[in-house]
């Protein structure tokens, strides 16, 4: 379990495909209302190094003749973009909100970037594409979140998504909850769900191997899915790595 120092900070780690300024106006309001800080770790993808090595890459300037890599000023030029946006749209919304933000830098995926330097820090991992159910939704009624995932683990850190669920329908942010579980729920630790503001359903048959929780990541129904950061702890941080980048909902893991 995380300190409550650690536990006032959340890590987000953001590479140079960006995000998407609906989805960052989203992750503040969360923060704003888990009273949080955030972490903003900025990431250059390692794949922009490899890119460099190819042959194919460099062009030949006029007048010096000065070999140039030619795609990985490009990338790196679109990477600097990327981050400067994605700092300014964040400042401001966090400065409206009147939430703490600081940024770090880093080279890596996400995932594995965030592992090493979360210690115990809560990780909010925003998704790179529009959730694909949005389009269907009527947006001046729609929840910010209509249906949070909550999959539970029959641990102390049950108690832990439970008032993280809790504080987000307080804040009017939440259709419905569901809280999963492998086996037989303890309903128990759900009835404060059953009795808060957004409807609640409890259900079994969660995935417990490495591949069904990949697969859940992968193609979640869920617009936040909260999971306890020991479920992902067997899977290779390059499976998860790719799971992410391919889910459309938001992912917070909690330490």
């Amino acid at each position: 379990m995380a300190d409550d120092t650690a536990r006032t900070t959340l890590l987000v780690p953001i590479d140079n495909q960006g995000v998407n300024p609906a989805t960052l106006e989203l992750l503040v309001r969360i923060a704003q209302h888990l009273d949080r800080r955030l972490l903003g770790l900025i990431l250059e993808n390692p794949r922009l190094a490899r890119v460099a090595e190819l042959p194919f890459t460099t062009e030949i300037l006029l007048g010096s003749g000065v070999e140039r890599s030619l795609e990985r000023d490009h990338l790196s030029r679109h990477h600097s973009q990327v981050t400067a946006d994605t700092r300014r749209r964040l400042l401001a919304l966090a400065r409206q909100a009147r939430i703490e933000l600081s940024f770090e830098e880093d080279r890596g995926e996400r995932w594995h970037s965030a592992l090493t330097r979360a210690d115990g820090l809560d990780i909010f991992m925003l998704p790179h594409r529009r959730w694909q159910s949005l389009a269907g939704r009527s947006l001046p009624d729609r929840r910010a979140i209509p249906r949070l995932g909550l999959l539970m683990g029959k641990d102390e850190l049950d108690c832990r998504l439970v008032t993280t669920a809790l504080a987000l329908e307080e804040a009017g942010l939440v259709g419905s909850v569901y809280a999963l579980y492998t086996g037989k729920p303890d309903m128990e630790t759900c009835a404060p769900l059953l009795l808060g503001r957004a409807r609640c359903h409890v259900q079994s048959g969660a995935p417990a191997d490495a591949a069904g929780l990949t697969s859940l990541i992968r193609r979640s129904p869920y617009d936040l899915l909260i999971i306890g950061r020991q479920r992902l702890a067997n899977i290779p941080a390059e499976v998860l790595d790719s799971a992410l980048e391919a889910a459309g909902g938001q992912v917070m893991v909690v330490s």
